[in-house]
């Protein structure tokens, strides 16, 4: 998220209004977690998002990592090996790693932070 974008979120920026309703959409996600893993395991097994009408074995190992993140993440776990986060806790750290300028940069080559 650009400095711009956190300083056109209100006078809070992201701890305020931003920061509350990133919570309760969070906390929606979470409790519909079946039906939220049921779409994208289904866009994932998808042969057209693929781009062939058989996977190969990377490609396979490949959904199966990215499946196994979306239900880490929809239960709270964001990293390998952590402990599941409260809401408020995800929250925090999602709005962190929005708001790091080195991910940003990572994110899209011609970033540039100092505009």
């Amino acid at each position: 998220m650009h400095n711009c974008v956190v300083f056109h979120a209100q006078p809070a920026g992201t701890r305020g209004l931003y920061r509350t309703v990133c919570m309760i959409a969070l906390k929606t996600l979470r409790s519909q977690r079946d039906a939220v893993q049921n779409i994208l395991e289904s866009y994932l097994e998808d042969p057209s998002t693929w781009h062939a009408s058989r996977a190969s074995a990377s490609q396979q190992a490949m959904k199966e990592k990215q499946i196994a993140n979306i239900r880490n993440r929809l239960k709270g776990i964001t990293r390998i090996g952590s402990q599941p986060l409260t809401i408020a806790g995800h929250v925090d750290v999602l709005i962190q790693d929005a708001t790091d300028n080195k991910l940003l940069s990572r994110m899209y080559m011609g970033w540039m932070p100092w505009v």
